[in-house]
């Protein structure tokens, strides 16, 4: 007998979702919590009005068919609706970090360019040559940093969060030997800011990773069938 399979996720925490599982027909359908057996039912029929588990760990769960044809499974855990994997973006939002990183590969890009016009683009000079080189991975790290994490891959993270911390500490010390006032000031908060903002979201990124790896293959999930 053919049996079918599918994940419905927390819309405000994808790593919470409930796991069901079920016989053609609607038969014998079973939901889990991780590895946890929740609640079983038999058949189809109580389905129509929807049938209410007083879980002691989640709550209360609703399970119910949807009114528009073909029927669906619905479910509701504390009243809060769980979607399906085709109907909710899984994962953190990166939009933070790649504004972040896409920025830090403008400035770089705008800073090497004034570096090279005020040294006339005098590659032949060894001290150009080489900070143009550094600049260009530094400048290249942001940019794949940010296109990578648009692609929803949190690993590269941690190459910009490396680099731009390489790079913070060096421009931080040498600066402390360069009094050059308010604009001193001003390059630290903003460099600072960004740290915070970037190691803040270590956590969320290391989640995202789990996530990545238990969900790989909730695309394969099968859709309802009755």
């Amino acid at each position: 007998m053919s049996t079918f399979s599918k994940k419905y996720y927390s819309q405000k925490d994808s790593s919470f979702y409930l796991s069901l599982a079920w016989e053609k027909g609607y038969k014998n359908i079973q939901i889990f919590h991780g590895e946890r057996l929740v609640h079983t039912i038999p058949g189809p029929a109580p389905l129509m009005k929807g049938v209410q588990i007083n879980d002691s760990e989640l709550g209360k769960v609703k399970i119910k068919f949807t009114i528009e044809r073909p029927h669906k499974l619905e479910i509701k855990v504390n009243g809060k609706k769980f979607k399906t994997v085709n109907n909710i973006k899984l994962g953190y939002d990166y939009t933070g970090l790649i504004t972040v990183f896409s920025v830090l590969a403008l400035f770089a890009t705008l800073s090497d360019l004034i570096f090279l016009g005020s040294s006339s683009f005098n590659f032949q000079h060894s001290v150009v040559f080489t900070v143009f080189v550094i600049d260009i991975i530094v400048i290249t790290s942001y940019i794949l940093t940010a296109y990578f994490l648009v692609k929803r891959k949190p690993h590269v993270y941690f190459l910009g969060t490396i680099i731009f911390t390489l790079t913070s500490a060096f421009d931080i010390f040498g600066q402390l030997f360069e009094w050059n006032g308010v604009y001193y000031f001003i390059f630290l908060f903003f460099r600072i800011a960004f740290l915070i903002f970037i190691y803040s979201q270590i956590g969320n990124i290391i989640k995202a990773i789990d996530n990545s790896k238990s969900n790989g293959n909730s695309k394969n999930d099968l859709l309802d069938n009755d």
